[in-house]
């Protein structure tokens, strides 16, 4: 109990005004938790019907590597195996949408945007831009019972919603820790060999260069770059740091506002630098963060700069933050 106690303390930071504010207004908080998970779904069943211009260029796919989920499809003839997975995604989006308090609508929403996701990548490439929406509509199935015309639920339903609700923060972000800290792990073992490194002031330039290259393509910062190397080590360094300590975030809600603007502002980047988009996540980090319903209220900052990952140390002793007793 000691040492979980000391791991929650760690992650948590010093100050956690968050978590008690939380207590107190768990109310509130759980209708803003509620209102976001129906915005979940309507963005879902967005991504569902602005798919229906290619459903017939879908129908006609051939020569798919079935992932495991669709690998059902090599039993079945193909144009109806894929008409189905396509019905199933939108079918499950609409009554997810409409019904996101039933467990089985938003089980469908999961199974239905899960077989998408598994036949879009059957065919030699895996796309990420999905993964994250596929893990948190997972996650989701598990919200506890409320009923329709109960709006005041009892605290331990509550508090059962806002833990689930929290469980699809966490793994967001556990997502970009861990593309951190392949990226880190692969500068330091680059480093310990002799290799050019994301540690180096022109790693950022070097991998625009190549990115532009490889895909013959042209961005609209990435040649500035390349021409002012040195312009890119702070943004190389700082895109380690936010990606690596993501997970970290989870538990300090000071914390969601900033890094979900800081998380989006890295993506548009990446599209600015390296033609990179993914706008999916883009939307699921300003659905899940910038109106986080366990941001403190009265969060000022001192306690933001103190509950930065690594660096809090050092802000807490120059800008000490009041502190909650």
């Amino acid at each position: 109990m000691k040492m979980q106690r000391r791991l929650e303390k760690w992650l948590r930071g010093r100050c956690e005004p968050g978590a008690k504010n939380i207590f107190h207004a768990q109310t509130a908080a759980f209708g803003r938790a509620r209102l976001l998970v129906r915005c979940y779904y309507a963005a879902l069943l967005y991504f569902a019907v602005v798919l229906l211009p290619d459903w017939p260029g879908l129908l006609e796919r051939n020569g798919p590597a079935p992932l495991w989920p669709v690998a059902w499809l090599t039993r079945v003839e193909m144009r109806a195996g894929i008409g189905l997975i396509l019905a199933l995604h939108l079918t499950g989006a609409l009554a997810a949408a409409a019904l996101p308090e039933k467990k089985w609508a938003r089980a469908l929403a999961f199974v239905g945007l899960f077989e998408f996701v598994a036949f879009n990548n059957s065919f030699g490439k895996i796309g990420h831009s999905l993964h994250a929406w596929v893990l948190t509509s997972a996650l989701l199935i598990f919200l506890p019972h409320i009923g329709r015309g109960n709006e005041t639920p009892p605290r331990a339903v509550r508090q059962s919603f806002l833990t689930v609700f929290w469980a699809c923060q966490a793994v967001v972000l556990l997502v970009y820790s861990m593309s951190g800290l392949g990226k880190l792990a692969g500068a330091v073992y680059q480093m310990a060999i002799g290799q050019a490194n994301a540690f180096m002031p022109g790693a950022l330039a070097a991998t625009v260069a190549g990115r532009l290259l490889k895909t013959n393509s042209r961005s609209l910062l990435g040649p500035w770059l390349i021409d002012h190397p040195l312009a890119g080590w702070p943004l190389m360094l700082g895109d380690i740091y936010l990606q690596f300590f993501s997970f970290w975030v989870a538990f300090r809600p000071s914390l969601h506002r900033l890094w979900a603007l800081a998380l989006i502002s890295f993506h548009i980047l990446s599209f600015l630098l390296l033609t990179v988009s993914f706008p999916q996540n883009v939307l699921l980090l300003a659905l899940f963060f910038l109106n986080s319903p366990f941001r403190p209220e009265r969060g000022n900052w001192r306690m933001t700069l103190g509950d930065l990952p690594l660096v809090g140390a050092l802000a807490r002793r120059l800008f000490p933050p009041p502190c909650a007793s």
